[in-house]
């Protein structure tokens, strides 16, 4: 699989590389600072309602400033769209393909077109939601380096991987399943003030 964009070829964030994550996930882990929670922001009416208990966008055990703050928002809404165009473009065989374009970098975007180019010969499509069920922020580093070093975001996420599968466009429900999770790694990446998916594997095939 390529490790680099043919467009970037120079930009990657700096920590990319899977040892050197490994171990900032270790140090960050130690931490023994608060979980901090940020809650979505939810709809005001005129007519008062009980307030419910805000959903968490994301929890990290770092002390985030209000430019890490802002950044890990903006490629918290990056990492989003990646998902809504992955489930989209999935569940209809492959259609709209190029969608990934704006969503997605450097090994995401080859390995998401590879997927579909094998989905599209083999005939079969995304039954299902292939969605994330926790956001933790492990890492944000917004330095840049002579143009050779990135801000990038790095998110780990439970993803309850039973509740997709792929089948032939005939089948419209989704199989029962034994439930299975697995904790995924998503390295959100800025390129000139937008921010895409450029990394995404499997951490660990369980969720805390």
């Amino acid at each position: 699989m390529p490790e680099s964009s043919p467009l970037r070829p120079a930009r990657r964030p700096h920590s990319a590389a899977p040892a050197a994550i490994a171990v900032a996930v270790l140090v960050l882990t130690g931490c023994t600072a608060p979980e901090e929670e940020h809650p979505l922001a939810s709809p005001t009416s005129d007519t008062a309602a009980p307030a419910a208990e805000p959903t968490p966008a994301y929890t990290t055990e770092l002390q985030l400033s209000e430019e890490e703050k802002t950044a890990v928002d903006e490629a918290l809404t990056g990492l989003d769209e990646y998902i809504s165009v992955l489930n989209e473009v999935y569940r209809a065989g492959g259609e709209g393909v190029e969608k990934f374009d704006e969503v997605a970098r450097d090994s995401v975007l080859f390995a998401a077109k590879d997927e579909v180019d094998q989905m599209q010969s083999q005939g079969v499509q995304m039954i299902g939601e292939y969605r994330l069920d926790s956001k933790v922020i492990e890492t944000v580093d917004l330095r840049i380096d002579d143009e050779t070093q990135i801000p990038f975001v790095t998110v780990h996420s439970c993803i309850p991987r039973h509740e997709f599968s792929f089948s032939e466009p005939a089948a419209t429900t989704q199989p029962s399943r034994e439930e299975s999770f697995g904790t995924y790694r998503f390295v959100i990446a800025e390129y000139d003030d937008a921010w895409f998916v450029s990394e995404q594997e499997l951490w660990v095939s369980e969720c805390d």
